[in-house]
Parts: C-alpha cells; sequence; structure tokens
C-alpha cells in the first residue's frame, strides 16, 4: 500500500508512530535508481510483469538489485486499496545463488511473456545491463527511470519505506506485507486511511502526473538532470 506524505511534519509524525511500534527496527536511509524496461511491443506490460534493475548506494557501498514483479489475482482484478504480486529479488553479486535466480527469473519472464532472455547474474550498473538486454532482445522501451531517497522500518511479517522522489512525484510512505490483513493493521497503527492508498506503481503515478509530456520523459524521474547515462539510456532504449 502507498500512501502521500503531504509534508515533512507528516513525515516526522510517521517515523515516530514507526519507532513506538513493537519490534520495529530501523534499517537506514539509501539512494536508489530504479530502471525498468521493455521490447518494443510492451510484451512484459501485456502479461503483468515487471523485471527491474536497481541500483542501491549506501555511502560508500553500492549494490545491484534485479527483481521481477508478477501480477497476482487483486491486481488483476483491479484492486485500489494494495498491489498483490509475487516478486523474486536477488544481489546480483555474480555469486551461486544469484545465477540459480538470475536462472528462475529468465524462464519466467520466457514462460509468462514469452521473451527468451538470459537475466544477468553479475554486478551490471544501468548501462551494461541495459545493453546486454538489447543484445538479446532488440529494441527496448523505458517503463520507468526513477530516482528516489529511500528510509526503511522493518517489523515481523511487513516492512515501511519512507521514500522521497524528485518533483513533480513528492514523498510516499509505502507499506509491504504478506498478507492484507497485516496491511491493513500496519496502516491503522500508523493511522493512516486505508481508503487513502494508492495501488498503483510508482511507474504509473509519476507517467500520469506527466502525461502532457512526450514519451519517454513521462516515466523519468532524476534528482540529478545531467545525469551522466541518461542519453545513453535513452539511446538504447530507441527512445
Amino acid at each position: 500500500m502507498k500512501f502521500r506524505i503531504g509534508s515533512a511534519s507528516t513525515a516526522l509524525d510517521l517515523t515516530e508512530r514507526l519507532l513506538d511500534l513493537d519490534g520495529c527496527v530501523y534499517l537506514g536511509s539509501r539512494a536508489e535508481l530504479d530502471c525498468v524496461v521493455d521490447t518494443e511491443n510492451y510484451a512484459m506490460r501485456a502479461a503483468g510483469v515487471i523485471l527491474r534493475h536497481r541500483t542501491v548506494r549506501r555511502k560508500d557501498v553500492v549494490s545491484m538489485l534485479i527483481t521481477l514483479k508478477i501480477a497476482g489475482p487483486a491486481a488483476s482484478a483491479g484492486n485500489q486499496r494494495f498491489q498483490d504480486h509475487e516478486e523474486i529479488e536477488f544481489e546480483a553479486d555474480g555469486s551461486e545463488r544469484a545465477f540459480r535466480a538470475s536462472s528462475h527469473i529468465s524462464e519466467l519472464v520466457d514462460r509468462l511473456a514469452g521473451i527468451g532472455v538470459e537475466v544477468p547474474s553479475a554486478p551490471l550498473d544501468t548501462r551494461a545491463w541495459l545493453t546486454a538486454l538489447r543484445a538479446q532482445i532488440g529494441t527496448l522501451r523505458v517503463r520507468a527511470l526513477l530516482e528516489k531517497r529511500r528510509t526503511v522500518y522493518k517489523g515481523e511479517g511487513w516492512e515501511v519505506c519512507l521514500d522521497r522522489f524528485p518533483s513533480p512525484m513528492g514523498s510516499f510512505a509505502e507499506i509491504e506485507a504478506t498478507d492484507p490483513d497485516t496491511l491493513l493493521r500496519i496502516a491503522g497503527l500508523l493511522r493512516l486511511d486505508a481508503d487513502e492508498s494508492d495501488a498503483r506503481t510508482y511507474g504509473k503515478i509519476l507517467g500520469e502526473l506527466n502525461a502532457h509530456l512526450p514519451d519517454p520523459l513521462t516515466r523519468i524521474a532524476l534528482f540529478d538532470e545531467s545525469w551522466s547515462d541518461l542519453a545513453t539510456v535513452l539511446e538504447l532504449t530507441g527512445s
């Protein structure tokens, strides 16, 4: 579940409520850059899957996370209160574990979307990741290129992220859990109204806010507009 944070005071209140929850652990803050691409005809979107490359920066430590999201029944039914999906994620560090996870994701992408691709398990940056996919798939399209500052709190069976995005996105609180009852319970403890939650992906929220812009700018939000790889990403995705 996602909830818009309208002010700094609201964010502070949420932080205080989180730290008051039994078993809540503060996991720190980090910068994240998400890159979601698709085939030229958006075959993955049509199949209800998202393949995401994420660069995570914690001070001087940089890691790469690869995630496959598969839409669940609630998402398919248009549920407006929360997203329901299966999520498979691994750290791309070239290890045997990463190789097994990447092979599993590759099999799922082929089975669900009909796309034959070997998802890299090596720690590739955004540019190298796109280059590797393009060599196998051909023309790519940008579904989202999003940068955010994320602060994470975790409890038993749940996680809350306070996310700050560049304009026009603003800030959000995102609750993740393994079942709807836990989602609603944590939202209630944080005094968040479930009827005001947003079940859209961040990419879709940004796309609708930027609907007046030409593609692919509708799905791009970066804190630093001079990000050195932006031109390369647009070139690699035929944008």
